[in-house]
């Protein structure tokens, strides 16, 4: 995991129509390597804000985090995972709710008991 640490000036938060809010940080000239390992980390990153100097639990706490999650969380993927299975053969249902709900059953008895219910 790549990190970089750097002080910044906040400019311009505006909040977005989508509820998100679009942020620009100002920060003084850096290294190549600082740079590359900016621009490493591609459209993601984790931040933590504050209004003066990290201390050690600061510190702490950053390398310790878990990052959030972008784009559908874990419940999100399955869920259209099972839409594409439903999709490429009914699965006995016609409707997607109702084979999803039987799917989610049988995998919280599977997990409970041990017992294979899902086929």
């Amino acid at each position: 995991m790549n990190k970089i640490m750097f002080g910044f000036e906040l400019k311009g938060p505006k909040r977005l129509s989508n509820g998100t809010i679009d942020i620009t940080l100002n920060t003084q000239p850096k290294s190549p390597e600082e740079y590359a390992a900016i621009f490493s980390m591609a459209n993601h990153g984790f931040a933590l804000l504050k209004d003066a100097n990290f201390d050690e639990l600061d510190l702490e706490v950053m390398d310790g985090a878990n990052a959030p999650v972008f784009g559908k969380s874990p419940s999100e993927k399955l869920r259209s995972a099972l839409f594409v299975a439903w999709s490429s053969s009914d699965k006995g249902y016609d409707n997607f709710n109702d084979y999803y709900r039987k799917y989610i059953e049988d995998l919280r008895i599977e997990i409970l008991t041990g017992a294979k219910v899902i086929e």
